[in-house]
């Protein structure tokens, strides 16, 4: 949804809209009580005097003033996409329906949009048309719509070639030679034109309830969507929960086996330094040991030989004694 441009004021407002997948659903204004030009033209004999019809078109022109005014070309100008007000006395017209409408340039347009019998003949011509010259032929069309009951043309050729046919009634009535043929052609081809209408708004209407069922469906299509996602977003919620707890337990796996391994290192280390102390402790005994021993053994020796000295010093000092006395 996003912000809605104050409309025109002869224009139905656009209250909200909507962005589905393949859609564009629009919030329009209805006023109540109304009907569209058509049906307002059927119900009151299929024709409008002149001064309520320039009531009328004066509104249109307005309107399509301020629509220009705003850069936006309608381009399907007809009874069927003009609303009437009918809860007051003097009847208030808004224009809808801007399906076929286009931004606003002063250049020619080479692509035709919207009812055939309403296209201006300057299409059919140079396939190309004006937006303030095709505008007044639409309006045209519709106030000969409301003034004789009935399309002035119907086929491309008689866009073209034709002129229309105007009633004895109207204030500026043209003269025909063949007036009495006209009238039975005229005749025939309203007739003609309001089967056509009434076939072609019958299928509107039936298009509307079809569009009508394919939004329901659209919108059942969207909570179901929306429903698979929550229910696959759940899965994948509890998949990466299943999936964390895994990894986590893996990892505490892992962790606890380097941690098995780094103590074992570090007994392996403790084991061997003690077994290295140990060692070191049993060489340095033995060293001692066999110190302890060489310097006994020297001792002894050493007191061998001062025995011996001594001895022998003895003896000495016995000869000499002995013969001192001789």
């Amino acid at each position: 949804m996003g912000e809605v441009v104050p409309p025109p004021r002869a224009a139905v407002a656009l209250l909200d809209w909507f962005e589905l997948d393949r859609e564009l659903v629009l919030v329009l204004e209805r006023p109540v009580p109304c009907m569209d030009l058509y049906d307002y033209i059927q119900m009151r004999g299929g024709t409008l005097q002149e001064e309520h019809a320039r009531v009328i078109l004066r509104q249109l022109v307005e309107a399509m003033r301020e629509v220009h005014s705003r850069g936006v070309l309608h381009r399907d100008l007809k009874p069927e996409n003009v609303l009437v007000e009918t809860g007051s006395t003097s009847p208030r017209i808004r224009v809808l329906d801007f399906g076929c409408g286009c931004i606003l340039r002063d250049g020619p347009y080479t692509e035709c949009y919207g009812t055939s019998q309403y296209t201006p003949p300057e299409w059919f011509l140079s396939e190309s048309y004006r937006a303030g010259p095709s505008t007044v032929w639409q309006l045209g069309v519709v106030l000969y719509d409301m003034l004789c009951g009935d399309q002035p043309f119907n086929t491309r050729r008689e866009i073209i070639y034709e002129e229309p046919y105007i009633r004895d009634q109207l204030s500026r009535r043209k003269t025909h030679t063949h007036r009495n043929t006209q009238t039975d052609r005229h005749t025939h081809r309203q007739t003609d034109r309001q089967t056509d209408r009434q076939t072609d708004r019958q299928a509107g209407r039936q298009a509307g309830r079809q569009a009508d069922t394919g939004i329901h469906r659209q919108t059942d299509r969207q909570t179901d969507r929306q429903t698979d996602r929550h229910r696959n977003t759940q899965t994948d919620r509890q998949t990466d929960r299943q999936t964390d707890r895994q990894t986590d337990r893996q990892t505490d796996r892992q962790a606890g086996r380097q941690a098995g391994r780094q103590a074992g290192v570090q007994a392996d280390r403790h084991t061997h330094r003690q077994t290295g102390r140990q060692t070191q402790e049993y060489t340095d005994r033995q060293t001692d040991r066999q110190t302890d021993r060489k310097t006994d053994r020297q001792t002894d020796r050493q007191a061998d030989t001062d025995r011996q000295t001594d001895r022998q010093t003895c003896s000495l000092s016995s000869v000499l004694q002995t013969v001192w006395i001789c």
